[in-house]
């Protein structure tokens, strides 16, 4: 009896640490000032202060004027309710914005590198994830940015000397400073978004709305190594390896279909309506 409940609670507790996950990124500021954060996301976690998680709030502090780069709240843009050196957020299901971090870094010591360890965002959970300075408020695949990166491609990226976007408040001192994101994020929270990824245009589909088949062109010359479609709620509804001409729909339900191909590197997306 007593083995069994200790199984029991060791598939509980996997259960939950399973969903936590933090690390750390580095800054490396031109005029030789570093500085670490603690990022991650967990289950019960907000993006204010979580003292559970070790979050401390520093605004009102007395700060050095060495290099120091804090973690802000990325919905209020230009003044912030807290200071953190580390932050554990919740990646509720849906729009990707729910679990993006605001950083900022003072913008005299810009240009500034961001760094990380990149094999750790190959996990499913979280491969998705990227870093940008896109404003919130807009997908971070569109508009203007002067960077962004997805985490588990590049090690590091470089914030160039440019405008301050962010005025830092903080014991009645202001200071000029430059803010960008880091969003957590796995594929299903960009279908259930339906924030479609690189979307290809030169890959014909139609009928659409489908109803028995749906069918391809222009895709014979294409480098595909799988074709998934996903509903969505971000479930796998039907995958094909390889290139197909055309897939039977026949048996999905009415509703909105992301279509992913896949490639060596990348993938590319489309969007297909069922109506029966």
């Amino acid at each position: 009896m007593k083995v069994f409940i200790t199984l029991i609670l060791q598939i509980i507790c996997s259960l939950i640490f399973a969903q936590q996950f933090a690390t750390s990124i580095y800054l490396q500021s031109f005029k030789n000032g570093k500085d670490t954060l603690e990022i991650g996301y967990g289950p019960n976690a907000t993006r204010g202060v979580d003292v559970t998680y070790g979050e401390m709030n520093l605004i009102g502090s007395n700060l050095s004027n060495k290099f120091r780069a804090f973690i802000v709240d990325p919905s209020i843009i230009h003044q912030s309710t807290f200071l953190l050196k580390k932050q554990i957020v919740n990646t509720y299901a849906g729009w990707v914005e729910n679990a993006t971090l605001g950083i900022i870094v003072p913008f005299d010591s810009l240009p500034v590198t961001v760094s990380w360890n990149k094999s750790l965002f190959d996990n499913p959970e979280r491969n998705f994830s990227l870093i940008t300075d896109w404003t919130m408020g807009g997908w971070f695949d569109s508009g203007t940015h002067t960077f962004k990166a997805n985490l588990k491609e590049v090690e590091s990226v470089q914030i160039s000397k440019t405008v301050s976007n962010y005025m830092l408040t903080n014991g009645g001192h202001s200071q000029a400073m430059y803010i960008f994101y880091i969003a957590f994020a796995k594929q299903e929270n960009i279908i259930m978004a339906n924030k479609i990824v690189n979307y290809e245009s030169n890959i014909g589909i139609y009928p659409n709305p489908a109803s028995e088949y749906i069918n391809f062109t222009n895709i014979a010359d294409k480098a595909i190594n799988r074709i998934n479609v996903f509903n969505t709620k971000g479930q796998l509804v039907e995958s094909v390896i390889g290139r197909a001409a055309k897939i039977n729909c026949s048996s999905w339900s009415n509703g909105l279909y992301i279509i992913q191909f896949e490639q060596n590197a990348t993938s590319t997306y489309s969007k297909i309506l069922i109506k029966k």
